[in-house]
């Protein structure tokens, strides 16, 4: 097991906290087993909206607060606490449209170095892509923090991954 304690795993999907479709029901099962096995070393991150299931924390010993309270300072609205769910994953949740003066600027860079193209104006894909920028730059600070330490980021559904080019073209050195 000495192996995992310097691991961190980090379940990345827009149905964390956000009741909509399957992978909710998936993840939400197995959390039980991913915190037995990985403890405190295993945690989530989805889109933050108002939802019950959720409790905000703050923890000044724990690398996502810290990460977490650096968005803020970015000027994104970033939460941390616990999925108020059968094995309690710590949660980091985080608002996209507090990173939609970026869209501009993030639909460009998908374009230009991934041939990821958005010709049509479409409400949910703008949230999407906002979730996606935040879920990159919340990595590239968690590995600031992290230094030591292995970092792997399983993303879910599309919803989920468009942080994924980002991480690569930026060389972040989170397993993905």
């Amino acid at each position: 097991m000495s192996s995992l304690n310097n691991t961190r795993i980090i379940e990345v999907a827009w149905e964390i906290c956000n009741q909509v479709g399957g992978i909710y029901t998936v993840i939400r099962s197995k959390v039980p087993d991913m915190k037995a096995i990985w403890g405190e070393n295993y945690s989530v991150i989805g889109p933050y909206f108002d939802n019950s299931e959720y409790e905000e924390e703050v923890d000044e010993d724990d690398p996502l607060s810290l990460a977490v309270e650096q968005l803020r300072k970015e000027g994104f609205e970033a939460h941390y606490g616990t999925w108020l769910i059968s094995g309690r994953p710590k949660a980091v949740l985080l608002n996209p449209f507090s990173a939609f003066s970026k869209l501009g600027d993030v639909k460009f860079d998908l374009w230009e170095n991934h041939n990821i193209s958005f010709e049509q104006h479409d409400d949910l894909l703008d949230q999407v892509v906002a979730f996606g920028y935040l879920v990159y730059r919340f990595n590239a600070i968690l590995e600031g923090f992290t230094k030591g330490s292995q970092t792997i980021m399983h993303f879910h559904e599309w919803m989920a991954g468009v942080a994924v080019p980002m991480m690569r073209k930026n060389n972040c050195t989170s397993k993905i």
